[in-house]
This record gives C-alpha cells, structure tokens and sequence, in this order.
C-alpha cells in the first residue's frame, strides 16, 4: 500500500478532529469563549481546525511546509508561519487562546512546549489541548488483534512518540503554573459495524512503519462488535 499524499493526510487529521469536536465544544463553553478572542493553533498541520476558527481570529504555525501550503490554499485569507513550537514568533501575551491537537505525542520535551505557549497567551486566556493519546494504554478487541496493537505501540516508539502523554498531560499542566487545570479522557463510543475504509489501514500501515519487520496490518480483524480503543486525553488550564 503506498504512502498517504498531503491530501490524505488532511482527510486523516479532519477525521481525528471529529473525534474531538464534542470535546471542543465542551471546553470552549466552560472557559466562555468568544468569537472577538485571538486564537492560535500550535501544529497547525493542513489546518484541518481552521474552519472553527477561521471567523474568529486564527493563526497557525506548523514546521511542515507541505501542510501550511495545503492550509493556504484551502484558504487563502489564513494567517500561517513557518515555525517550531519551542520557539513561537510571537509576543508575549498576544492571543485569548492557544491550543493543540494531537501535538504533545511527538515532543520529547513537552512541558517546553506549554511553557512556550504559555507565554503567548494573555493574561486570563487558556491553553488547551483537544486531544492527546495514550497509546500505552490501549485496547484492542478480539484477542487476535492484541499482537497487532502491540507492534503498532511500539513501531510509535520508535518513530519517537510518547505513548504515555495522554496520562502525563495532567500533571504537565499543572507544573506549567497554569490555574484552574482541568483535565480529562475522552469517551470510547461504537456502532455494532465497524467500518474501516482504505484510508485507515494506509495509517494504521504508517504507523506500523517503524517496526523493524515490515507492515504488520494484514490479518486485523475488523467487524461487528470489535474495537480499538487508545485513551485520548483533553485539558485546560488559565494564565494568571
């Protein structure tokens, strides 16, 4: 099966965000968002959250040129830059909002990260995480696809993922000083068909990449009743 183009990708992340789009809606009401709040979206990737955001002041930075470009021509209008989270273009105290979605999972170092984006919101505005996976703590249903699951964990690994920041986001954001922390997993919800279409077993295929013994996907077993299940963590917390 070959790689996903750029496209694919942004189908990917678009289908991630639906995951969380219950979440968003969540949080954005508990910490009294409106639409005259700057935001900014660490990790922007193809800009697959920008169209919540678009009306109501996004900017998003990425390091990956490919994605920005795709970001830009969905929408020209977009305010995008080309930068590492560690090192924000911004100043200090410029946005309401600052978030990320699946972005801690790839950070070797990710309390540099919130302290970063931190610093780049103002006082009294929040940083937010939609979603970030626990991997390590997976659940795969029959049986037959425990082995499976474990290999995708571990190919993760040695992509250099954190499989453990779903857990660890809590206390992470604590530690930051930021006040009124409040964190949380999201919900695992199924339908007695499980549909997997093409597009996910060229991830599920990615993500097995790394493993050391070639595409491991062959043989999972999808169907009625069967799951996969990686704990996704959400949380908040308010610059003083």
């Amino acid at each position: 099966m070959s790689k996903l183009n750029i496209a694919e990708w942004h189908k990917w992340y678009t289908h991630q965000a639906g995951w969380t789009r219950a979440t968003r809606k969540y949080l954005l009401e508990k910490i009294q968002f409106s639409k005259k709040m700057n935001v900014l979206d660490v990790g922007c990737g193809t800009g697959a959250l920008a169209d919540e955001f678009d009306v109501l002041g996004w900017h998003g930075i990425d390091l990956d040129l490919e994605a920005l470009w795709f970001a830009k021509k969905m929408n020209q209008n977009r305010k995008l830059a080309r930068a590492d989270a560690l090192n924000i273009p911004f100043e200090d105290k410029q946005f309401n909002l600052v978030f990320a979605h699946y972005l801690l999972l790839w950070i070797s170092d990710p309390i540099k990260i919130i302290l970063e984006m931190k610093r780049v919101t103002k006082s009294g505005g929040y940083v937010v995480f939609w979603g970030e996976p626990d991997h390590a703590g997976r659940l795969d249903f029959p049986n037959e696809n425990v082995e499976i699951g474990v290999r995708q964990t571990e190919s993760l690994t040695n992509q250099g993922a954190n499989v453990l920041i779903g857990r660890s986001l809590g206390s992470l954001l604590v530690s930051s000083g930021l006040e009124d922390v409040f964190f949380g997993v999201i919900g695992g919800e199924w339908t007695g068909e499980q549909q997997v279409d093409l597009l996910e077993l060229k991830v599920l295929e990615s993500d097995h990449s790394k493993n050391g013994s070639g595409t491991k996907t062959q043989g999972y077993l999808f169907g009625d009743g069967n799951f996969i299940y990686i704990p996704t963590f959400f949380g908040c917390g308010r610059k003083v």
